[in-house]
């Protein structure tokens, strides 16, 4: 069913280029051509005319099949069922009416009904006057067929201002595609005639055209490259996802294709355009210049490139976009700036090596406005040298899963996998928190990693699910394959994420400290009988004080935060209090006086990620786990401050907790913390 879609959108997408193309070039190109051309006949424009109607109305009946086509192929890929089964009114109906692609189709359909009848309405108008209703009413009909396609495509699954922002580029891009490669087709008739003519009238009027449609060709390959950047950035992002994927890599093959045309058309209107208009001066058309053949072969060329193009759109149509799937790195190595770090020498050549770069650039630069070949050649050399040292000194080993994004989320449900994972596997070499020193560690060559420092994930989550999988030749550090699940074993990363950022909130106390990204692990809780939350749910609305609790020291505590409930509200505080173990608490006999609002049930997953925070600068390792700890959790989801109460303690400690809140009330807001781990 992909390939038929493919082959259904191409086909349409074709048609209706073609559609717009045609009107665009009416409009701009060979209606002031004509009104230039002394020699041109009535005959050339009858012919312009008929060849119009006749392409047009063809393409119009491709689009309005294509179209219907697709409708069912589409239909078929949303209901799941054969197509005999959705070839009744029930299912059409439903996807007509209650999609975004059904509804767009019935536009389409309206837009490509009025387009027909008024071709049908301008068929014997030839005059200045029919041509001028001709060429804008049916532009404007084929421009609005033309751009409903952004509807059709991946900008519509964007949210917020993203939607309008991506759907303006995408349809600014649609246009400027319908409008040079819809036209190489006409320009490329009008080419043809003039080489098959024997009057100057139709050599005159294929200098004009040519000269016309290379001033459009230019307009739109500069709105193509400007909106091409923002729909890549939409869809793919990265360069990781451009070689990494499918999407990518058809989009490459695109953007070569794109490069091809755009060197013919720079050929054309460099070259073949002003020798074609000489040739016309000097022989007035009587004899077939080389100028003309040469220009024929490119439009002809472009023409069939832009085809190919056409039939990659289709494809990337249907494919998952870039930035939404997994990108399998295909190169043995990567480039990466950390590598400059590994030594004084290395980083002053990678400064030499830009610098280098900076100069040569120069030079082409000065070489080309000079036209000065000598010093533009050796700015391109020194320019190519300058790349391939620095590629050479960034250059480190990579493997397919180098830039992988893990697919589990950073939350305390997934650590407390991951933990209970580590401890089956990995405390031997590794130790119980982390830090390179378990029972094994002496006898082994190489002495195992210490896991919670934070350089460990400058190697990046996909070289570290790599080497989970595979281990890392040279080292005790086994593969994990056979013994994990994929997912178990990103889990086991979000715990060695988790070790991590306790390693780096170590000096986290109980006051505010300037903002660092410590990400405070995601967690579900339930309040009474309300539904289940989240604490993503709370970002942008709360700040969190996350209260894990024991009793009965916890109890004064307790009380003096119920005490304190109103004013915590008024500074914008959620607290979630959570007890620290599994046994259940009686809220009316063992806490009456405290509100039931604040009080969580117990989640074993929270309080045992939570407690890998317990590290301080003053005790070695991990302390004993205490009787009660508190977190300040800003509203883009850090962790701030921590409270840790070796008894019970009370009233005397809820100003300083409201001095901390005003504080993180008075910062300015910052973007959401990250859901994968980034550097």
């Amino acid at each position: 069913m992909d390939g038929l879609s493919i082959v259904v959108r191409a086909v349409h997408f074709s048609a209706v280029l073609l559609l717009f193309g045609e009107f665009s070039f009416l409009m701009g190109v060979a209606g002031p051509a004509l009104r230039e051309t002394a020699a041109a006949t009535k005959h050339e424009r009858r012919e312009l005319h008929r060849r119009l109607l006749q392409v047009t109305s063809w393409s119009l009946v491709t689009a309005i099949a294509s179209g219907v086509l697709w409708l069912l192929v589409q239909t078929v890929s949303m209901s799941g069922l054969p197509l005999a089964s959705t070839l009744n009114r029930e299912t059409l109906g439903t996807v007509l009416n209650d999609t975004v692609f059904g509804r767009v189709a019935e536009i389409r359909l309206g837009l490509a009904i009025a387009l027909g009848a008024m071709l049908f309405s301008g068929r014997h108008r030839m005059d200045g006057r029919g041509w001028l209703i001709l060429g804008t009413c049916g532009g404007l009909l084929a421009g609005g067929l033309l751009a409903t396609f952004a509807w059709a495509g991946h900008a519509a699954a964007e949210q917020r201002a993203d939607r309008y922002i991506h759907l303006v580029a995408d349809v600014v891009h649609l246009i400027a595609a319908g409008a040079w490669l819809g036209g190489l087709p006409p320009l490329l008739y009008l080419l043809a005639r003039a080489r098959q003519a024997t009057g100057p009238g139709s050599f005159e009027l294929a200098v004009g055209a040519a000269r016309r449609f290379s001033t459009l060709g230019l307009v739109s390959v500069a709105s193509l490259l400007v909106t091409g950047i923002a729909n890549t950035w939409y869809t793919v992002a990265s360069v990781p996802a451009l070689f990494g994927t499918q999407y990518g890599r058809l989009l490459l093959l695109k953007l070569l294709l794109f490069g091809v045309m755009v060197t013919l058309a720079a050929i054309n209107r460099l070259r073949l355009t002003p020798q074609l208009a000489g040739a016309l001066e000097h022989a007035r058309g009587k004899l077939t210049p080389p100028a003309l053949r040469w220009l024929l072969c490119t439009v002809m060329t472009e023409t069939v490139l832009g085809l190919a193009i056409v039939a990659i759109v289709g494809a990337l149509g249907v494919t998952i976009p870039a930035l939404h799937a997994q990108p399998v790195w295909p190169f043995p190595y990567t480039l990466r700036w950390e590598a400059a770090a590994e030594s004084a020498a290395r980083h002053t050549a990678v400064l030499a090596a830009g610098a280098g770069t900076l100069l040569a650039l120069v030079l082409m630069l000065v070489g080309a406005g000079t036209r000065r070949r000598r010093i533009a050649i050796i700015g391109v050399t020194g320019f190519g040298s300058a790349l391939a040292v620095s590629a050479w000194l960034l250059a480190v080993p990579a493997h397919p899963t180098t830039y992988f994004r893990s697919p589990v989320r950073y939350t305390a449900a997934s650590i407390a996998r991951g933990a209970r994972l580590f401890a089956q596997n990995c405390v031997t070499c590794h130790g119980l928190y982390g830090y390179g020193d378990g029972p094994a560690a002496a006898s082994l060559p190489v002495k195992p990693a210490n896991l919670t420092e934070e350089h460990l994930f400058h190697h990046g989550e996909g070289n570290l699910f790599w080497w989970l999988q595979h281990g890392i030749p040279g080292t005790p550090m086994p593969g994990f394959s056979d013994q994990m699940a994929e997912p178990r074993m990103w889990d086991v990363i979000n715990f060695l994420r988790a070790q991590a950022e306790a390693e780096a909130a170590k000096t986290i106390a109980d006051k505010v400290e300037p903002w660092r990204p410590i990400v405070a692990p995601d967690f579900t809780f339930q309040i009474d009988r309300h539904p289940q939350e989240s604490l993503q749910q709370q970002r942008g609305r709360f700040t969190v004080l996350l209260v894990l609790y024991t009793l009965p020291e916890s109890l004064a505590r307790l009380r003096a935060l119920n005490e304190s409930g109103q004013e915590l509200d008024r500074a914008g505080v959620r607290i979630v209090a959570v007890p620290m173990n599994q046994a259940a608490v009686s809220r009316e006999a063992g806490m009456p006086d405290v509100d039931a609002s604040i009080l969580a049930d117990s989640n074993s997953d929270l309080v045992a990620t939570y407690n890998i925070f317990r590290r301080n600068l003053s005790v070695d390792r991990l302390p004993p786990a205490p009787a009660h700890t508190e977190f300040l959790i800003d509203r883009e989801g850090y962790l701030r401050a921590r409270w840790i109460f070796t008894m019970a303690q009370g009233p005397d400690q809820i100003p300083r907790l409201l001095g901390q809140i005003a504080v993180l009330n008075h910062e300015k807001p910052r973007p959401p913390a990250p859901e994968s781990h980034v550097h």
